[in-house]
């Protein structure tokens, strides 16, 4: 997360704002443009879009069994209490993995739903005032 924690705010932002600039270009100027521009608007719109939204799915369901394996340590069988009670303080100590930027952004398995939900709401609110 050193590397790619920084990144993933300027992508969710340059991602949510290249798609609702191709939606605006195809909503308002669709009719003015050529059929190649026009193909090549809503395959980037839609490649963006799309590719983030499972980016995002794909690592919160990552970062949700990343967390299971700290819980999945409580069902070990050992010899004896005294290394039981040592695995648990360890295993309490232990901060499960995050796909996300330290505590500013953390993905979790809605996060592509709901990245989907805001763009279908930006696009609608550029519907409204293009009317």
């Amino acid at each position: 997360m050193l590397v790619l924690g920084p990144v993933l705010i300027p992508t969710q932002f340059v991602a949510g704002q290249l798609g609702l600039m191709a939606n605006y270009v195809l909503l308002k100027h669709s009719d003015e443009i050529d059929f190649l521009s026009l193909f090549a608007l809503v395959g980037i719109s839609v490649t963006v879009q799309f590719g983030w939204a499972i980016f995002l799915t794909t690592a919160g369901i990552e970062t949700q069994h990343l967390a299971e394996i700290l819980l999945s340590w409580k069902h070990f069988e050992f010899a004896s209490p005294h290394k039981r009670k040592l695995l648990n303080k360890f295993r309490k100590s232990c901060r499960p993995i995050v796909v996300g930027y330290e505590s500013y952004f953390r993905i979790k398995r809605l996060s592509g739903m709901k990245y989907l939900n805001g763009f279908m709401k930006g696009t609608l609110r550029v519907l409204l005032t293009i009317a």
